[in-house]
């Protein structure tokens, strides 16, 4: 099942009894701090659930077989995404339920 952003405000605003507008706005809000911190090469951690941080992947030396040439690419910036260990524990313990 895949729950979707409006998913999300309606279960949010049923467990928390707030306003659907007021949780909206808090993740566009979540949204902007997200982007900010990335731009600023800051880590994100909200625990028990995930760690969002910005790595630089550094420059490496590729060889190119046609032309026989060795060239370097570019250092350059992904996001990292990592799940909780509370996260992980709890997929695990659904899967081995399953079995």
């Amino acid at each position: 099942m895949i729950l979707y952003k409006k998913n999300v405000i309606d279960k949010l605003s049923e467990k928390t009894g707030l306003y659907k507008k007021d949780i909206k706005a808090m993740l566009v809000a979540l949204n902007e701090l997200v982007y900010e911190e990335m731009d600023n090469d800051n880590a994100i951690i909200l625990n028990n659930l995930l760690k969002i941080e910005p790595v630089t992947i550094p420059p490496r030396n590729r060889y190119d077989i046609v032309r026989d040439k060795v060239y370097q690419h570019k250092a350059y910036q992904v996001v990292k995404i990592t799940p909780s260990n509370n996260l992980k524990d709890s997929i695990r313990k659904q899967n081995t339920e399953n079995i």
